[in-house]
C-alpha cells in the first residue's frame, strides 16, 4: 500500500466518513476513492487533493502531510537526459533489485541518501604519494 492511500484511508476514518460519502461530496466515483485507498491507482491529481482540502477542511499540518503522502507515491520517475553515465547505470541497477530489497536495506539507502549535502571526512582511497619539492631534491 502506498503512503497516499494509507494517509487517505487514515484521513476518512478520523473524520467518521464512509467512503461512499466522502466519493460523492468530492465528485468523485467510489470505485477511484477505493482504488487510492488500495493503492492501485497512482497519487491523484492536485485537483482531487484541493477537493479533498475543500470537503474536509485540512489544516495546515493535515495538506502538508497528504501532499507528501501524494509526493511519496508518484511510481514513475525519469532522469534528466544530461545526467551521468553512473547515474543512469545506479537508477536501472536499483529499479531491478527494490522488489527484493530487505527493511534494513531501505534504512541503509535512506541513511545514505540524507547524507547528501552533509560534509564527510574523505578517506584516501590507495596510498599517497607525496612529490619531492626542489627543496627536498638538494638535500
Amino acid at each position: 500500500m502506498s503512503p497516499f492511500a494509507e494517509s487517505l484511508r487514515a484521513l476518512r476514518l478520523r473524520r467518521g466518513i464512509r467512503q461512499k460519502e466522502l466519493a460523492k461530496n468530492l465528485g468523485y466515483e467510489q470505485s477511484y476513492l477505493s482504488a487510492l485507498e488500495m493503492g492501485s491507482k497512482g497519487p491523484p491529481t492536485d485537483r482531487f487533493v484541493h477537493r479533498l482540502t475543500e470537503v474536509l477542511a485540512l489544516s495546515g499540518p493535515e495538506l502538508a502531510a497528504i501532499r507528501n503522502a501524494a509526493r511519496a507515491s508518484q511510481r514513475r520517475y525519469s532522469l534528466p537526459a544530461s545526467s551521468n553515465p553512473a547515474l543512469f547505470e545506479l537508477y536501472s541497477e536499483l529499479w531491478r533489485e527494490l522488489p527484493r530489497l530487505s527493511e534494513s536495506q531501505i534504512r541503509v539507502i535512506r541513511e545514505v541518501i540524507k547524507m547528501n549535502g552533509t560534509p564527510h571526512p574523505q578517506s584516501p582511497v590507495g596510498r599517497s604519494v607525496l612529490e619531492n619539492t626542489e627543496e627536498d631534491m638538494q638535500m
